[in-house]
């Protein structure tokens, strides 16, 4: 048996197999470079598009379209942002998506996963990083073949009725017609993927690779081939994992029956009680151990058959007990059986206990609550049965995983994990996102999902959902207010003028007033916060931050401060200013909030002048900014004299637009603060005094 001697995961990789797999010559495959052919954007464009036709402003949109994030989304795939520019430089962020199946669709784990690399891909992009998320789909084995055999009987075909190259053939021609389903779902997330790589897990390259790899781990001896009792699923014909076994409480009943005593008399005899006794053909024991029955379960009693369940095949490995097959892998009992040979396991059942009272032995059936295991696929109920299958030792590959984790190697993000929190599966289907992504918008949906505490249920509730749509038109109303106090396009002097403000510097900071200080040194704290929380993935952390600066601080504060220049300041130098940190902020905001938010985020962008770059591929604002915690201290001071207005007028029923005379009794401190002429004019603004 020939190798290559390069690793299957090779980028050259020339894959040679055992002349017994293949019965036709192979001609060398070559895998795909992990860089992609060094070309301008231009050349990858699907279709070009004019901004004009894809994006709308909101000096007049009222509130932000959903409709409008198909277009944006194709936008974007059709300039190629979505393809890794390595030209750049630096160290590349490369994802693989778990592929999910083709046969599927869109349910909420899926819409979990897609927000939370794609924020991860949105991220590392605007960080300068060539990024690369591969998408792909799963061909699903179970699944697809379950799907493609009702096709098959639609037509009146059994799938024992072609060969495998015909049915192969028949899934093949199902999956390029259906198959794209989840794909197009996927892309209405906003996952920015290369497409150009979609790969499919029955891809000749991958397949060749996965046999490949199997030949090599057998080579070394790490697969081999045993007997195991496994979760056997008569109608499909095969083994089925663990997490393909759906248990449900169903009505049943417990068999009483008697077993005599070997050497007594006809009246000697223990009485077993089981819920299934068509496999007491494959008894080998029967166990009254404390430490492994439990005396409250029927007699107390048990009947080990180590063919037909997991706890008693363990036993019967552990004591040397023989391990007898009782059950055809169609369901039906085999020679073993006897004069049952040939029937169906339910119907074998009734006809032996109709047989053992007629013999009397008989003692009771009484009703019972089973738990049930079915197949996940298709609903049929699993037999525990010993198989021939394939295996894995894992003890050596995992030491390796533990040394790579040990030395640093590979990280497991987050450490909190390794305590032994819960990694809920808790979402389901119970939602349908695409039904969601309708009523909500994509932005609101993926915001609702990142929003969740990594290894803690998340309750994705209408009220969640409903509270982050409005986020969506909050910010939409922000960009709406920004835009509307800019000025005019063709005021050449006003532009330069508002354009020439730089925040960068502290010499910049301190010149400012006090309202545009405090804002600017919140911005600087804030970009750092969520930068270190992308960093570490607390994507939880970062919307929480981004959510409640932009809207207790920017929206709520300075915006409304900001209302004094804009409107009122017969200074034109204030207004300026006031226009231009206006558009900093709101810009900076909404550059870190686009990995969650791409679609609204996006539109807003290209809405603001001097945009030359789209948002996806714009770089990440600078971090270590300046700050000047005087005038913070000094402007949370102003708030909390304008709390307090507000809530003695809340408290004498004063109407918000009524303006009144107010007497503030403080400290000294407090007072010297207040006599600022601008802290004055803001508070007289804010609360009509």
């Amino acid at each position: 048996m020939a190798f290559s001697n390069t690793s299957i995961l090779s980028p050259r990789s020339v894959f040679r197999f055992h002349p017994l797999i293949f019965s036709r010559p192979l001609r060398p495959i070559q895998t795909p470079r992990w860089n992609p052919i060094r070309s301008s954007r231009r050349f990858f464009a699907v279709m070009a598009m004019e901004k004009s036709e894809v994006f709308t402003s909101p000096e007049t949109a009222k509130s932000f379209d959903f409709t409008s994030e198909e277009r944006i989304y194709n936008w974007w795939e059709s300039q190629g942002y979505f393809k890794p520019n390595f030209d750049r430089g630096g160290d590349p962020f490369v994802i693989p998506m778990p592929p999910p199946n083709v046969t599927g669709s869109l349910h909420m784990g899926h819409a979990m996963f897609v927000t939370l690399e794609d924020i991860m891909a949105r991220y590392f992009r605007m960080k300068g990083r060539p990024t690369l998320w591969i998408p792909g789909t799963d061909h699903a084995g179970i699944a697809t073949q379950l799907v493609v055999e009702r096709m098959l009987a639609s037509e009146g075909i059994k799938r024992t009725d072609l060969t495998r190259e015909e049915f192969t053939s028949r899934v093949w021609q199902w999956k390029e017609k259906y198959g794209g389903t989840i794909t197009n779902q996927i892309k209405r997330l906003g996952a920015s993927c290369d497409w150009m790589r979609e790969r499919f897990t029955l891809d000749e390259q991958l397949s060749r690779a996965v046999v490949e790899a199997f030949l090599r781990l057998c080579d070394k001896g790490l697969i081999y081939r045993g007997s195991y009792i496994v979760n056997w699923s008569p109608n499909l014909q095969t083994a089925v994992s663990d997490l393909e076994v759906e248990y449900s409480e169903e009505p049943g009943f417990l068999y009483h029956i008697k077993y005599r005593v070997a050497g007594g008399s006809r009246t000697d005899y223990l009485t077993i009680a089981t819920t299934r006794p068509e496999t007491l053909f494959g008894d080998t024991a029967i166990a009254v151990n404390p430490e492994y029955v439990d005396k409250d379960f029927g007699t107390g009693v048990l009947k080990i058959s180590p063919g037909h369940d997991r706890n008693d095949y363990l036993l019967a490995r552990k004591l040397g007990l023989p391990i007898l097959n009782v059950m055809n892998k169609d369901g039906t009992l085999n020679e073993v059986a006897g004069l049952y040979s040939g029937l169906d396991r339910f119907k074998a059942r009734e006809k032996l206990w109709s047989d053992l009272e007629e013999a009397n032995l008989a003692v009771k059936k009484e009703p019972y609550t089973l738990r049930v295991p079915r197949s996940q696929r298709g609903g049929e109920i699993i037999e525990p049965l010993v198989s021939k299958q394939w295996f894995v030792t894992m003890e050596p590959l995992a030491k390796k995983g533990l040394d790579a984790v040990d030395s640093g190697q590979l990280t497991i993000i987050p450490e909190r994990f390794e305590k032994g929190r819960k990694m809920s599966k808790s979402l389901g289907n119970v939602v349908d996102p695409i039904d969601t992504i309708k009523d909500y918008g994509t932005d609101a949906l993926r915001f609702t999902l990142a929003l969740g505490t990594p290894g803690q249920d998340l309750n994705l509730s209408v009220e969640r959902l409903t509270s982050n749509k409005a986020f969506t038109n909050k910010l939409w109303n922000a960009g709406k207010f920004v835009l509307q106090n800019l000025p005019n396009a063709s005021d050449q002097s006003a532009w330069e003028s508002l354009l020439s403000y730089k925040f960068d510097t502290e010499e910049s900071l301190r010149e400012l007033p006090l309202p545009e200080c405090w804002v600017v040194s919140e911005l600087h704290e804030l970009i750092d916060t969520v930068t270190s929380s992308y960093e570490k993935f607390f994507f939880g952390d970062v919307g929480r931050e981004i959510y409640d600066f932009f809207w207790a601080d920017f929206a709520d504060w300075y915006i409304e401060a900001s209302k004094t220049r804009v409107y009122h300041s017969e200074d034109y130098s204030i207004c300026s200013l006031s226009r231009a940190v206006l558009l900093y902020v709101f810009g900076t905001i909404l550059k870190l909030i686009h990995p969650f938010m791409p679609f609204v985020t996006e539109e807003l962008w290209q809405a603001l002048p001097h945009r030359n770059e789209a948002l996806i591929v714009s770089p990440w604002p600078k971090t270590s900014l300046p700050r000047d915690l005087k005038s913070t201290k000094n402007f949370e001071n102003l708030q909390a004299v304008t709390r307090a207005i507000r809530n003695a007028r809340a408290e004498y029923s004063v109407e918000p637009s009524k303006r009144i005379s107010a007497s503030v009794v403080a400290n000294a401190d407090v007072l010297q603060y207040m006599s600022i002429m601008q802290a004055n004019q803001c508070i007289l603004w804010l609360e009509k005094l």
